[in-house]
């Protein structure tokens, strides 16, 4: 490149495909040549590089880059903040954590999002403070009015990995969408009910979903209640449902993917508890006749348990 087109633009683009990449030694000699340049003088530069940092844990060179920018005046904005977060939460360091929140809260330069709130949410959850999780929770749905509901998902979400199953629907109810595109909210609404091993309101979620499903069929939410009835071993409700979906229409092929992964992962299971059986001595003709009732044929290497055990 001539040197007129070697601008901080350039150099900026490179350091972002270099973090992307978590190339921390390319990214480090970008970061040298921008300062060089006289191109460091704003905080992109440093918060790609923090945000490399902590996705590596290494909160010291995180603490040298954030001192380094207030030394030289360069202003902190949110996305250095949110990125010092991550790093506090990803070391379950949660004083660390709770100081950059406070500081978001008491300066007047930032403007508090729920997103602030969700990260400090998750954080807790990490380390198994559920209570004040939901205090982080309740201050998210307190801005839903004011910067609308594209916190949702996030909710309902966090909700399920906290265990409160009945907030979570308080808040489906409440905030649930009506005349606005639903697929994605719906899909992890019943994502997050499968995730506490709630397959039937996950099918009623779905169900929901499918009567109000006048024109595009969007099969990515069809996709998170197979996945849940892979998980389950429910193979004939799973069949079933694609076998609905399908008439006059054209699923995607991720649906066909989840399927075999879900057959896949069940036969390995099975080859898993052949082996453990005829290890101990015990009869395996429980299991191939299992295998068969699943519909599995049983295949060579699932016969020879029958006569030597396995190898």
């Amino acid at each position: 490149m001539s040197k007129n087109l070697k601008s901080v633009n350039a150099y900026g683009a490179l350091l972002s495909i270099y973090v992307q990449e978590h190339s921390v030694e390319k990214a480090e000699a970008t970061m040298q040549k921008m300062k060089k340049m006289g191109m460091s003088k704003a905080s992109f530069p440093y918060n790609m590089l923090i945000n490399l940092y902590s996705q590596n844990f290494e909160q010291e060179k995180i603490n040298i880059l954030m001192q380094e920018m207030e030394e030289n005046g360069i202003p902190l904005d949110k996305y250095t903040l949110r990125n010092q977060m991550i790093a506090y939460i990803a070391a379950s360091d949660m004083p660390g954590m709770e100081t950059i929140l406070n500081r978001v809260e008491e300066d007047p330069n930032f403007i508090v999002d729920w997103k602030i709130y969700s990260m400090a949410a998750s954080g807790y959850l990490r380390v198994g403070m559920i209570k004040k999780a939901c205090s982080m929770l309740e201050m998210m749905e307190g801005m839903m009015l004011l910067q609308g509901r594209k916190s949702l998902e996030f909710l309902i979400t966090l909700y399920a990995n906290a265990g409160h199953k009945e907030e979570q629907y308080r808040v489906w109810n409440t905030y649930k969408p009506s005349n606005e595109p639903m697929d994605v909210p719906y899909g992890c609404m019943i994502s997050s009910l499968a995730k506490l091993d709630y397959i039937e309101g996950a099918e009623r979620i779905f169900e929901e979903w499918e009567s109000h499903c006048t024109g595009y069929y969007d099969f990515r939410v069809l996709n998170r209640l197979l996945v849940a009835y892979c998980k389950k071993g429910l193979f004939d409700k799973e069949e079933s449902a694609v076998k609905k979906a399908v008439e006059g229409r054209i699923p995607y092929a991720s649906t066909w993917n989840v399927l075999a992964i879900g057959y896949t992962e069940s036969k390995d299971l099975y080859q898993r508890l052949l082996r453990a059986s005829a290890a101990t001595g015990k009869s395996v003709s429980i299991i191939l006749d299992q295998m068969k009732m699943d519909g599995f044929s049983a295949d060579e290497e699932a016969n020879k348990f029958l006569v030597t055990g396995p190898s």
